[in-house]
Order: C-alpha cells, then structure tokens, then sequence
C-alpha cells in the first residue's frame, strides 16, 4: 500500500508544468495562412516527351501575404537569414530543372519579366537563397531539388506591378529558358 501511494505521489509530482510545447503545422495546414499564400501562388510545369523540362512556383509577395507570413514567422519565433520585406521583393520562386547542373540563376540561360497588358517589365535581380528547411515551413512546394529566388524588381516598378494587381488587372510573370516558356498569372 506504501508503495501505491509513493507510486502516485511521485507520478503526480513528475508532471511536467514546466515544459510548453508547441507544433508548427505545415503551411497546408495553417488555415489562416494557406487562405492568404494559396490564391497569391501559382505553379507552372513544362515537358517535352514526358520529360521535364521545368517546374516552377511563384508567390507574389504582395503586402498582405508579407503581413500573414510575418504573423506566422512571428508565432514560429523564428526569422529568415535572408528579409522578405526587402523594398525590391517581388516574388518568392522555386525552380526545378532537372537536368541542370547551376547551383544560381543564371542570366544567359533564363529570362524574366513581367506583363502588364502590352508593356514590359524587367526584373531587376535574381537572388539565390540559402537552402533552409525554414522556407519550408512557408512555402509549401519546396523539395530537395528545387531552388529557391527573390525575383527582384526596381522599385517604381514593383510598385506599379502591385497596383495593377489590387486594381485586379492581369500582372503576367513570363519565365523562360532556352528550352521553353511559361506565364503565370495573377
């Protein structure tokens, strides 16, 4: 009986009232966020012969999906080595080339720009990001293969490109390479 009672004593004295845990959903998973990051990403997938050529995500990282990652970023108590909030950030990108062997982006092989009806906007820059397992958590078409790019844009321009999306205008992101293209749109 002593032992029962020692038993319960030191079970009941061992709870862990001291210890908070906490999981972080994957991005598909935080309602809140997916609402806001779903309808700015898009995904582009070219093959020729059953063959990949490229496969492509895009978020437009307009004010309010910055707003939602930040409040995400900040519930994760965490920060990004690189800052999105960069006033030249235009888009988050995710690059899959198979039979690529470049490790950046490089200028004389792809080619980006924007559309905005007839006229023509270029990029400004193409930063390569760090291979983090945290860009995961907020982007969720991230793999093992793919690379991650702030596609950059002065900033007069992404300012007009951001205004012709809350005036719900066409904003068309054309990325092509030697071997093909593809159009997002928002």
């Amino acid at each position: 009986m002593i032992k029962k009672l020692l038993f319960f004593i030191l079970f009941l004295g061992c709870t862990h009232d001291f210890v908070e845990n906490k999981v972080f959903l994957e991005p598909e998973d935080d309602s809140d966020f997916f609402q806001v990051l779903e309808p700015a990403s898009r995904k582009a997938e070219l093959f020729l012969n059953f063959k990949t050529i490229f496969i492509i995500n895009a978020t437009l990282l307009s004010d309010k999906v910055l707003e939602s990652i930040k409040l995400r970023q900040d519930s994760m108590g965490t920060s990004f080595g690189e800052s999105m909030v960069k006033d030249n950030n235009l888009f988050f990108m995710s690059l899959f080339e198979p039979n690529s062997l470049f490790k950046k982006f490089d200028p004389d092989i792809w080619t980006i720009y924007v559309m905005l009806g007839q006229k023509k906007v270029e990029m400004s820059k193409v930063q390569y990001l760090r291979k983090e397992k945290l860009w995961s958590r907020f982007f969720p078409y991230i793999n093992n293969w793919s690379k991650e790019y702030f596609v950059l844009f002065e900033k007069k321009d992404k300012e007009m490109i951001l205004d012709y999306v809350k005036k719900g205008k066409t904003v068309k992101l054309v990325i092509a390479n030697d071997k093909g293209q593809s159009s997002l749109k928002w």
